[in-house]
C-alpha cells in the first residue's frame, strides 16, 4: 500500500485488493483502511485476468456483484475472493480455485460442479443443496441449510464446518477438520476416515455414529443420541465425551479423556486402554466394566450395575466411587487386601 500511495502505481500483489471492475475490495493486505475511500481505478482487461496454458481463464483480482437474481461466473481460478451477498442462485460450471472467501449467502442454489479448492471460508449458508463433487480443500464451511451435503472427495477443513441441517452426514474423504464441527440435526454420522478435530463434534441427534479412524478431539465429543457409537481408533478428547444413550461403550485405544465421559447407557463398558479421566465417568447400566489400564478419575466413576468389574490399576477417585455391595467388596479386597485386612478385620 506504500507504494501506491506514494506512486500510484498498482503492484501486481495488489490486484487482489480489486474486484473485477477495478474498485478497491476488502483484503487483508488493505490492513485498517477503509476501501470506501480510496478511488475507483482503471486497470487494463490484460492485467485482470490471464490465460493459462490449458485455456483456464484466470482472474487475478476478486470478484463482486450485488446482483439479487443469479450470477453465472465463466473463470476458471479466482485469485482473491468471491463475493455475492444478494445473489439468489450461484453458478460457476469451470470455478476450481478460490484465493480467499467464497461468499454466496444468500443463494438458495449453488452450483459449483468443478470447484476443488477454496482457501478462505466458503458461505453457501441459504443453498438447500450443496453439490460440489470434486471440492477437497476448503477453509471453513457454512451450509446451515442444506438438506443435501455432497462432497465426496472433501478432505480437509481449515476452520469451522457447520452443516447443520443436513439428515444423512457421509463424507468419506474427510480427514481433519481444524475448528468446530457442528453437524446436530442429522441421523447418521459417518466420517470413516477423520482422524483429528481441532475443536468440538456436535452430533447430538445422530443415532449412528461412525468415526473409525479418529483419533483425537481436541475440544467436547458430543454424540448424545447414538445408541451405535463406533470410534476404535480414538485415542484423546481434550474435553468431555458424552455418549450417554450408546447401547456399547467400546473403545479399545482411548487413553485420556480430559473432561466427563458419560456412557450411562452401555450394557457394556470397555476401554482396555483407558489411563486416565479428568472429570466424572459415568457407566451406570453397564453389567460389565472393563479399563483394566485405568488408574485415574479425577470426580465420580459410577459403575453401580456392575456384575463384572476389571479396573486392578485404578489408584485414584477423587469422589464418589458407586458399585454394587459384593462388587466394591472384590474390589477392595483384589485393591488393597492387606490395608483392608489390617483397619477392618476385613470385609
Amino acid at each position: 500500500m506504500a507504494h501506491y500511495k506514494a506512486t500510484a502505481k498498482i503492484q501486481d500483489v495488489l490486484l487482489v485488493c480489486f474486484d473485477q471492475a477495478g474498485k478497491w475490495f476488502t483484503h487483508p493486505f488493505l490492513g485498517d483502511n477503509d476501501c470506501d475511500s480510496l478511488p475507483k481505478e482503471i486497470i487494463p482487461a490484460d492485467r485482470l485476468v490471464k490465460i493459462g496454458p490449458n485455456g483456464q481463464k484466470i482472474l487475478l483480482s476478486s470478484f463482486h456483484s450485488r446482483s439479487d437474481v443469479s450470477i453465472e461466473i465463466d473463470y476458471h481460478d479466482v485469485a482473491g475472493q468471491i463475493c455475492l451477498m444478494n445473489t439468489l442462485r450461484f453458478f460457476a460450471p469451470n470455478l476450481q480455485t478460490v484465493g480467499g472467501v467464497l461468499n454466496a449467502e444468500n443463494a438458495t442454489t449453488f452450483d459449483a460442479p468443478s470447484l476443488r479448492m477454496v482457501l478462505s471460508g466458503l458461505n453457501a449458508n441459504k443453498a438447500e443443496t450443496f453439490d460440489v463433487p470434486d471440492l477437497k480443500i476448503c477453509g471453513s464451511l457454512r451450509v446451515d441449510s442444506a438438506k443435501t451435503f455432497n462432497a465426496p472427495c472433501l478432505q480437509t477443513v481449515e476452520g469451522d464446518m457447520s452443516v447443520d441441517n443436513v439428515e444423512i452426514f457421509d463424507v468419506p474423504c474427510l480427514q481433519t477438520v481444524n475448528g468446530h464441527m457442528m453437524v446436530d440435526n442429522a441421523n447418521t454420522f459417518n466420517v470413516p476416515s477423520l482422524q483429528m478435530v481441532d475443536g468440538c463434534i456436535f452430533a447430538n441427534l445422530a443415532t449412528t455414529f461412525k468415526a473409525r479412524n479418529l483419533q483425537t478431539v481436541y475440544v467436547n465429543l458430543y454424540a448424545k443420541s447414538a445408541t451405535t457409537f463406533k470410534v476404535r481408533n480414538l485415542q484423546a478428547v481434550y474435553g468431555d465425551l458424552d455418549a450417554k444413550s450408546a447401547t456399547t461403550f467400546k473403545a479399545r485405544n482411548l487413553r485420556t479423556v480430559y473432561g466427563d465421559l458419560n456412557a450411562k447407557s452401555a450394557t457394556a463398558f470397555k476401554a482396555r486402554s483407558l489411563l486416565t479421566v479428568g472429570g466424572n465417568l459415568n457407566a451406570e447400566t453397564a453389567t460389565t466394566f472393563k479399563a483394566r489400564h485405568l488408574q485415574t478419575v479425577n470426580g465420580n466413576l459410577n459403575a453401580k450395575s456392575a456384575t463384572t468389574f476389571e479396573a486392578l490399576k485404578l489408584v485414584t477417585v477423587d469422589g464418589n466411587l458407586v458399585l454394587e455391595n459384593n462388587i466394591m467388596q472384590k474390589f477392595l479386597l483384589a485393591q488393597w487386601p492387606l490395608a483392608i485386612a489390617k483397619t477392618s478385620g476385613g470385609l
